[in-house]
């Protein structure tokens, strides 16, 4: 990792570092609004026990677990102080970037709202019980899921996430199938265009649509408008209007990326 490098190689004779270069990865939570497994859903209903398949297709539950993880700590922890928020998950030296869109903190009292909003108040009345895994042996994803079950389980006895490590392959086979209910995963670039992350991401025709079950007819109409234009100011327009859409939406949780 970044902290031993640094130790064993910064300032050692003929070495030269180059520090606070641009990251291009986007990465997220993904939360999948139709989990096609029913081993992480517990009763698969909203009673108590467990989640229905359909949980995070209300916009409430999405909103509501953006406002409760922290992203300043996951900065000063994670990512040692180095590292920023995004507005949206496409790198911020990448063309259709826009800074002006809005971003999540951690708001407990925001959070909150939501959840008593949720399933017309049902989630907050009965609680839920849900598994989420995150890669076995990555430290980033399992902290990142630390925080966000620390501060959501604070907020209501009745609120109970478990989480779990998976082995990488199988974690990416069940993904691809809609199976995983919450997971940490990013996307970096095949080739320099925002459509490589916009389209991914956030068409519901992108190859991570699977893992998500995102769906948004305007925001599809953007993408496909985008990737048919050659008009770099009208790209960039519409880039923008799937980022205001997205943070509205919050069909994902931007995680901060960290620096090369």
């Amino acid at each position: 990792g970044r902290a031993v490098d640094e130790e064993q190689i910064k300032g050692k004779s003929g070495v030269t570092w180059i520090d606070n270069l641009p990251n291009t990865v986007s990465s997220a939570f993904f939360m999948n609004q139709n989990i096609k497994s029913s081993g992480l859903l517990g009763s698969g209903k909203l009673d108590g026990k467990g989640i229905p398949a359909t949980f995070f297709k209300d916009a409430n539950v999405r909103r509501a677990f953006s406002y409760a993880f922290n992203y300043k700590q996951y900065i000063d922890d994670v990512l040692k102080g180095k590292g920023k928020q995004r507005t949206m998950l496409l790198p911020d030296t990448f063309p259709g970037y826009d800074a002006k869109v809005g971003t999540y903190s951690y708001d407990k009292a925001k959070a909150e709202q939501f959840f008593k909003r949720a399933w017309g108040g049902q989630l907050w009345k009965n609680g839920f019980v849900m598994t989420a895994n995150y890669r076995a042996g990555s430290v980033p994803a399992q902290t990142a899921m630390e925080i966000l079950k620390k501060n959501i389980e604070a907020m209501n006895p009745k609120f109970k996430i478990n989480i779990q490590a998976k082995p990488w392959s199988e974690m990416l086979a069940d993904s691809k199938t809609g199976k995983e209910a919450m997971i940490v995963i990013g996307w970096a670039p095949d080739y320099a265009d925002p459509d490589n992350f916009m389209y991914t991401f956030y068409s519901s025709n992108g190859y991570y649509s699977p893992r998500s079950n995102f769906k948004d007819a305007q925001v599809d109409k953007w993408l496909e408008q985008a990737r048919n234009t050659v008009n770099p100011a009208e790209r960039n327009r519409l880039y923008s209007l799937v980022g205001k859409k997205a943070y509205e939406q919050a069909p994902y949780i931007l995680m901060p990326a960290g620096i090369g």
